[in-house]
């Protein structure tokens, strides 16, 4: 993993919170474009978070859920 792409993972979570500036969210944008890796990195997150959102929209998740499931989803990457 080259620099760009460790600042890229770094960035990853603040773009899909729509926490990032606009200089930190093209950066991202321009590079997951051109790296596929990272893309991929982009894409997994984002849905993971996706995923988790709508899961822990149900009343009564029990406890652990969140990490169950990301272990789950983890599973099926590799």
């Amino acid at each position: 993993m080259n620099e760009e792409c460790r600042r890229t993972t770094k960035a990853i979570y603040l773009v899909i919170d729509g926490e990032a500036s606009k200089v930190v969210s093209w950066r991202v944008t321009k590079h997951i474009e051109a790296c596929p890796d990272c893309l991929r990195r982009y894409e997994f997150e984002r849905k993971l978070k996706q995923l988790i959102e709508r899961a822990c929209q149900c009343v009564g998740c029990p406890d652990g859920f969140e990490e169950r499931l990301r272990r789950m989803i983890l599973a099926e990457f590799e």
